[in-house]
């Protein structure tokens, strides 16, 4: 979508011609460079950027915080910066100079020449303790080297005294705490800059300004993927064939139970005036419709059991009835949730 993006020229554009270049920025492009001022209390322009050069107005001047109309001189940085960084591979690796105190040439397997810089071994910064070069080259350094060619600095590097990142550890069993590694050697001056494989938290942002993260990392589980099963008999899945089997012949079972509870009570064959026909008599075909249709939650309009130890069996079944079907319900809905990859 990016490169279809960036592609697409339009010459009549609601903001004039559009058109991106490699990098993703407009070419064509007029942007107005606006200055709030008090006096008027609106933002004034007081000058453009057509894409390749500032422009300004002559006649409107800019207005700097605190209402003076020339520049600030600002803060001048050090052109020489003092970097701290750690032994850890792959981002850093330290190996020891040659005799002659110069880094040995080696090459990539594409044949590019590793980059390498000379660094401090880990007394580098403590007083009193002899320095020993090393040479350091890794992805924080290749890193490190290309800032400093855009941000126009040198540097010297020295790799961290006690080996460690940096974590706050109380003074003497003392309430007072203090940071130690390199986040130490960076707040307490003996560093300016921190070069190295950081891990972005909480406690360290609120002592020092990190850069954009080059490396996210996360804790991951990673299970098999399941191959997605959408047979004919998926319905079946919730239970096994034995309670299948087990539940189809408790239906029959009860049926026939009613039907015998019906018939030999005496409100069944044996009732007062037993030479005329009952029309609402339980035959074994209206037992076995009412056992099925408590099983699936169906309405009985007629055919319900008469006699009390039938009407006490059939409240057994349904409550049974109940129990079985929330729990296929249940285990229907997680295996459904199972099969999703």
């Amino acid at each position: 979508f990016k490169r279809v993006l960036m592609s697409s020229k339009y010459p009549d554009g609601l903001t004039g011609r559009i058109e991106f270049n490699d990098d993703g920025d407009r070419r064509f492009a007029t942007y107005s460079i606006l200055n709030y001022q008090q006096k008027p209390g609106r933002l004034v322009q007081v000058g453009v950027f057509n894409g390749t050069q500032v422009v300004m107005n002559p006649q409107r001047k800019i207005i700097w915080p605190g209402g003076e109309t020339e520049k600030p001189v600002g803060y001048q940085m050090s052109t020489k910066l003092k970097i701290v960084t750690i032994h850890q591979e792959p981002f850093v690796y330290v190996k020891p100079t040659k005799s002659d105190g110069t880094c040995k040439e080696e090459y990539t397997v594409n044949g590019v020449l590793i980059k390498k810089v000379i660094c401090t071994g880990p007394n580098g910064t403590i007083p009193g303790q002899p320095i020993v070069p090393q040479c350091c080259y890794g992805f924080c350094i290749d890193l490190l080297i290309k800032l400093a060619m855009s941000m126009n600095f040198t540097y010297e590097v020295h790799l961290v005294a006690d080996g460690k990142f940096g974590t706050q550890e109380r003074v003497n069993n003392s309430n007072k705490k203090e940071w130690n590694g390199m986040m130490g050697e960076l707040l307490g001056g003996l560093a300016d800059m921190i070069v190295a494989p950081l891990t972005i938290n909480n406690e360290r942002a609120q002592y020092i300004e990190f850069s954009k993260p080059f490396k996210y990392q996360g804790l991951t589980i990673l299970v098999k993927k399941e191959i997605p099963r959408s047979t004919l008999d998926s319905f079946m899945q919730p239970f096994q064939s034995t309670l299948w089997l087990l539940v189809g012949l408790s239906v029959h079972v009860v049926a026939v139970m009613l039907y015998l509870l019906d018939r030999f009570s005496p409100f069944g064959r044996f009732k007062v005036n037993s030479e005329e026909e009952e029309e609402d008599a339980l035959t074994l075909s209206s037992a076995m419709w009412f056992s099925w249709g408590v099983l699936l939650n169906s309405g009985i309009g007629e055919g319900a059991p008469r006699s009390f130890s039938a009407r006490i069996l059939g409240m057994v079944w349904a409550g049974f009835a109940m129990i079985i079907v929330a729990s296929y319900t249940a285990n229907l809905a997680a295996f459904l949730v199972l099969d999703r990859p």
